[in-house]
Formats: structure tokens, C-alpha cells, sequence
């Protein structure tokens, strides 16, 4: 390929993620601004509304960010995955088209072998990234956040690196930028490890540490008050542990200052009503979040210092999104799930932003879109002429008219095996009974798992797929699902109601969610319409307690101000 064509193509950033909800960004709804950066992208750029992951478990969504492909193809559907080596990747696709490519963090694709996860990742699996390369097969293993670690480089040299790791990857994407051949186009994909909760060896560190704080504290009250009796000492352990479990988060600061920033009562109101611990990790979650905003920033920076920002397309987005562990107990649940491993929103909301220099217009979209769609988007703009091979869409021709009717797809897996449909209105999903979602990722026969209405249950706590209210439409929605799944994984499938010792207590509702089919359209009206003001009168009584946190937060800052000037 001539450079002048080399030259007419943009150059491609893919910056993804780990577990970033989509209302974690201040574009996206969240109260404090955690992320100026992307703002201003996605005030320049194209701004997703409703953009969700395609697959539950994030390696899957990884594997299909890169080559837009099912996961019968990829064959990656846990943590533990191999991309085979005959699959294309967009690597593949950018060297065709005389891009430079480069990769830069959490691999995640190389390897199925346990054993091999602290080595180098071998150039045959590193996905069609055969030039700068500075990656790992699981960078949590080889790094924690604030201390630093190793990765690898193309040779297979171990690069290692100290302080936060955002910040050093970001480092070792601006050192590629520094030595890139300036006379091609690049593709440089970076894989952050954040936002992300400790690791299990961290977490059990942490625990060990409370529990030998209580006991010398323990030791000492003892004597203090001269406790004698056995009930008295065991309550006052029991009382020094709930303290002390006070202080423990799995989610570790990235910024002390920033923590104390989003402190208060600013938790997402799915966390409220279902893991109220978890509000102590939503302040350390936010600054990890600001964090790699800040990281996006040194990139635009260097590229606009370069002169090149006016010719370079940025993408950013999340491989999943975070349910804190509050959706990981139901009686479906068979697997694993850290987070992020259900069809629910708070799991599969992400941010989807395409900006960049060379996007010259400003548009938000309202369309219900998918993560599938990347890669046939990125492929297109490195100017491939066939994409059908990828899934999904042109994500930057669609235009701000929202496609109301459209659904999307989503695969489960690791937390269970299943499969889920999306619309503007309800989203329904079903599982594939006694199958361990680590250990398969298809099945040919589902049950119902759960629907909830979207325009009316904000927080997705009321399971109507065994309501008679909304039996016509979980039929229709049961039968695109099975079209769904037959054009996806190509099976046909059976899918029938959940037996009722599979149903949650708390999902078979009331008196408004009977299932006597005599009940007539007028009493189903008016239990719909009382359902419906119950609900706005709980998101309403939600934002005006957000306000007003809000605005006593505002107040307090300043206040404080006043009293540092003063």
C-alpha cells in the first residue's frame, strides 16, 4: 500500500476497561465528575447511550472486541482462555491495511494452561500483535494496583514497572507513540486492568491484618474492664470485628484524596437496595475510575503535542459493568462471577465513546447498541471492503433517530449458561439448568431465569417472568430470543418456564403478580398502573435524596473553602 493511501487512514486507539459501569462516568449521570476527560470526548465525539457488553464474561467480550466474532469461533467464554491461532484479529486486519500495531496491557487470550499465566504470552498467541507489544496473560497476577509488577515485550523480555499501574501502562502506550513509524497509520489497542477489586490474595491479606487488630485490641479491653465471663468476651469481639469490618473494602483507593472527594451517600441506587456493604467500595471504585480518565488525558495530550490528534480515532469502553457481587446468589447461579456476569443493567451498561480529531461531528445516540459492533466499526475505518464476516454494525452510520423496535443479544457465561434478549422496554433472560457456565458455554434447552420491566423497576428487584400480566409478552420475547439464538449459535433450541422451585421467594410478587388466569383486563390494567406510580414515586423519593446529598456535599466543600481562605 502507497503512503499517501497510509496516510489518508486515521489512526485507531481501542482503550478498554475493566468492570466501568456506564453511570461511574460524569457523561453518563454520575453525580460527582469523575470524568472530565471523557466528557469532553464524548461532548466532541459520538456518545453511545445505550451501549451494552455482548457477552457476560469479560474475556468473552474481550475476544469478540478484537475479532467480532461468536464465541464458537473464538472458543473464549472464561478466564481461562486460548484464541486460536487461526482466527483474524484486527491486529490481522490493520497489517493488511499497512497500519503499525501495537498492544499494551491485559492480554487474557493466550493461554488455557494455569501453569503459564505468570510467563510470557508466545508470539503465536498474541492475536496478530507481532510488532510493539508490552502485555500479559492476566496482569492481576503479575501486578497489583499501587505496586507495581511486570509485563512482557515482544521478545519476551519481562518489562517491569513500579508505582500505579494505570499510569504505568499509559506510560508504555505514550513510549510506542514515541516510537512508532511515522510514516503509517497505527492501531494501538490498550487493555487497563481497572477498575478492579483486589485480588483474592490482597483480600485475604486485608482480612488478616482486621483479624490481628482484633485480637490485640480484644486482649486489651479485657483487661481494661476485667471482663471474666465467656458471653461477655465474645460479645465484645463480636463487637471490636464489626468495627473493625468497617474499615474493609475489596476494592483498593487509587487516590486517598479522591476517595474522601466521592465520599457519602452517593451509591447507585441498585447497590442501595441490594449490598448496602458495598457503599464503602463505591468512593475507591470512583477515584480508580477518575484515575484512568486521567490516563485517557496523557494519551490525548501526547497525540495533540505530536500533532496527529486531528487524524486519530479514539474508542473507549468497558468489558463489562459492576454488579458488586449482589447478583451472584440467586438459585441459577452455578459458576463463577466477581462482579460482572449477569444479563442485568448494572453488569452490561458500559460507556461507548468514539471520538477523537478525525470525528468531526457531534451526535448521541439513543439506540439500543452492542459491544459486538466494534470490530466491524474498526475494521471499516482501517478500510476494509467486506465486513460481513463480523457481527453487529457500522456503529458511526447510525444516525440520532433512535430504532425503537430493535433487541439485542447477550451471552452468559461463567456465572452460569444462558442467553438474553434486550429491548427498550423488558429484558428476559433464560438458563440452561445443572450446566456449570465455567464448563460450558451453549445449550440446547433453557428455562426462564428472569424478566423484568424496564420502564417500571429501575433497580430490576421485581422478576415477572412468571407473572400473568406479562405472560403475552415474555411469549414474544421467548420466541425472538429462540430466533436469536439460532442465527448466534446456530441451534435450535426449547425454552419453557422455570419449574416453581427455581423461582426466588422474593420474585412471585404480591397480589398484583397472581397467576390465575381469570383475572380480568381490567383488574390487570389497574394493578399495571399501580405498579407504575409506585415505581415513579420511588425513583422520585431516589433523585431528591440524590439532590440533596448533592447539594449538602456542595455546601460543606465550600464551606470548608471559606474556612481555608479564611
Amino acid at each position: 500500500m502507497s503512503d499517501a493511501k497510509n496516510l489518508t487512514r486515521p489512526n485507531i486507539i481501542l482503550f478498554v476497561t475493566e468492570k466501568q459501569r456506564a453511570d461511574s462516568c460524569s457523561c453518563y449521570g454520575q453525580n460527582f465528575a469523575t470524568t472530565p476527560v471523557l466528557d469532553e470526548m464524548a461532548s466532541q465525539g459520538v456518545k453511545f447511550n445505550k451501549a451494552f457488553s455482548a457477552f457476560a464474561a469479560p474475556v468473552a467480550m474481550k475476544a469478540n472486541l478484537l475479532t467480532g466474532l461468536e464465541i464458537d469461533q473464538t472458543k473464549c467464554f472464561t478466564n481461562l482462555s486460548l484464541l486460536p491461532q487461526n482466527v483474524r484479529t484486527l491486529a490481522h486486519v490493520a497489517h493488511d491495511q499497512g497500519y503499525d500495531t501495537a498492544f499494551i496491557g491485559n492480554w487474557q487470550l493466550g493461554s488455557n494452561n494455569q501453569n503459564e499465566l505468570k510467563d510470557s504470552v508466545k508470539p503465536e498467541n498474541r492475536g496478530g500483535f507481532n510488532s510493539f507489544w508490552r502485555g500479559a496473560h492476566d496482569i492481576n497476577l503479575t501486578s497489583s494496583l499501587k505496586k507495581g509488577g511486570y509485563v512482557y515485550d515482544e521478545l519476551g523480555n519481562k518489562v517491569e514497572f513500579e508505582g500505579y499501574r494505570s499510569d504505568c501502562i499509559t506510560d508504555m502506550a505514550l513510549d510506542f507513540l514515541q516510537k512508532c513509524d511515522k510514516s503509517k497509520p497505527f492501531f494501538m489497542t490498550i487493555c487497563q486492568g481497572e477498575a478492579h477489586q483486589k485480588t483474592k490474595e490482597e483480600q485475604d491479606h486485608d482480612l488478616q491484618l482486621i483479624e490481628e487488630e482484633v485480637e490485640k485490641e480484644f486482649a486489651k479491653k479485657v483487661v481494661e474492664k476485667k471482663l471474666v465471663s465467656i458471653p461477655e468476651k465474645n460479645d465484645l469481639k463480636i463487637n471490636l470485628r464489626f468495627h473493625a469490618m468497617e474499615k474493609y473494602t475489596i476494592y483498593d483507593t487509587a487516590d486517598e484524596e479522591l476517595s474522601k472527594k466521592y465520599s457519602g451517600d452517593f451509591a447507585p441506587f441498585d447497590i442501595q437496595v441490594f449490598s448496602t456493604g458495598t457503599r464503602r467500595d463505591i468512593p475507591c471504585y470512583l477515584s480508580q475510575v477518575t484515575k484512568l480518565d486521567e490516563n485517557l488525558g496523557k494519551l490525548i495530550e501526547k497525540l495533540k503535542a505530536d500533532g496527529i490528534y486531528d487524524n486519530t480515532v479514539i474508542v473507549f469502553t468497558s468489558l463489562s459493568g459492576n454488579h458488586f457481587n449482589c447478583r451472584n446468589k440467586d438459585k441459577h447461579f452455578n459458576g463463577f462471577d466477581d462482579g460482572a456476569r449477569t444479563a442485568n443493567t448494572n453488569s452490561s451498561h458500559v460507556p461507548l465513546v468514539i471520538g477523537g480529531g478525525a470525528i468531526k461531528e457531534h451526535k448521541e445516540i439513543d439506540e439500543l447498541v452492542s459491544l459486538e459492533s466494534v470490530a466491524k466499526t474498526l475494521a471499516t475505518l482501517m478500510g476494509q471492503d467486506s465486513t460481513e464476516q463480523y457481527l453487529g454494525e457500522n456503529l458511526l452510520a447510525l444516525g440520532t433517530e433512535p430504532n425503537l423496535d430493535k433487541a439485542i443479544y447477550y451471552r452468559i457465561s461463567e456465572s452460569r449458561v444462558g442467553r438474553a434478549i434486550r429491548t427498550n422496554d423488558l429484558l428476559y433472560s433464560v438458563v440452561a439448568p445443572e450446566l456449570n457456565g465455567t464448563e460450558h458455554y451453549v445449550a440446547d434447552h433453557y428455562i426462564d431465569d428472569n424478566m423484568y420491566d424496564l420502564n417500571n423497576d429501575i433497580v430490576e428487584c421485581n422478576n415477572v417472568a412468571i407473572s400473568y400480566f406479562f405472560k403475552e409478552q415474555k411469549l414474544k420475547l421467548r420466541e425472538r430470543l429462540i430466533d436469536l439464538i439460532a442465527e448466534h449459535d446456530h441451534l435450535k433450541v426449547t425454552i419453557e418456564d422455570a419449574p416453581r422451585d427455581k423461582v426466588e421467594e422474593e420474585d412471585r410478587g404480591g397480589e398484583g403478580y397472581r397467576e390465575d388466569e381469570e383475572v380480568n383486563k381490567e383488574q390487570i390494567e389497574m394493578a399495571k398502573r399501580e405498579l407504575m406510580i409506585e415505581a415513579k414515586k420511588r425513583i422520585k423519593a431516589h433523585e431528591q435524596a440524590q439532590a440533596e446529598a448533592k447539594a449538602k456535599a456542595e455546601a460543606e466543600a465550600a464551606a470548608a473553602s471559606d474556612e481555608a481562605k479564611a
